[in-house]
């Protein structure tokens, strides 16, 4: 699924195989039909008889945060965030891995920083809870510690990939 110079084509990897066996994917796929489950109910009861559901609201934030930041590690994992491929195909293949490498490196940087600091506001907010139905901020906040230390641990073996690709004789080759 590479194209010229070694870079992904057609949304990345493609490692849809693996990908779609993943728990991960799995538990998404199931907080997304929950989501969707849970607004039709509220606006069939909101609307048609006239009883709204208390904390739907706080429900909904807490099933679309967990369908965000658990599914972070799987973009990481096929690579499928931003690298700007179109304008990198228009050097050469050594200043193709260099940029690679320098993307890898600063994603998992920035997801190394994020990870702590979810995991930091998780520990200080340990007692606190959620206004209308009382979660425990450990809960809300677990799917977001868990998705940037995934992305971090998914940078790295990356960041190890682009390091390959950099050595000598070992340019251009999929890893």
């Amino acid at each position: 699924m590479y194209g010229e110079g070694n870079l992904p084509v057609n949304g990345g990897n493609m490692k849809t195989s693996r990908s779609k066996r993943s728990p991960l994917v799995v538990l998404s796929v199931i907080l997304l039909f929950v989501l969707i489950g849970m607004t039709i109910v509220q606006v069939v009861l909101r609307t048609v008889f006239n009883y709204p559901l208390i904390g739907t609201e706080e429900l909904a934030r807490y099933f679309l945060i967990s369908i965000v930041f658990l599914s972070i590690p799987l973009t990481t994992r096929s690579e499928e965030h931003i690298k700007m491929i179109e304008i990198q195909k228009m050097f050469p293949l050594k200043i193709q891995n260099a940029v690679c490498f320098f993307c890898d490196a600063g994603s998992a940087f920035v997801f190394i920083i994020l990870a702590f600091s979810a995991a930091m506001a998780l520990k200080n907010n340990i007692g606190n809870r959620t206004i209308n139905l009382g979660i425990p901020s450990v809960i809300f906040l677990a799917p977001t510690v868990i998705g940037f230390i995934g992305s971090a641990v998914y940078s790295i073996l990356n960041l190890k990939k682009a390091v390959i690709k950099l050595r000598p004789g070992k340019a251009g080759v999929e890893v």
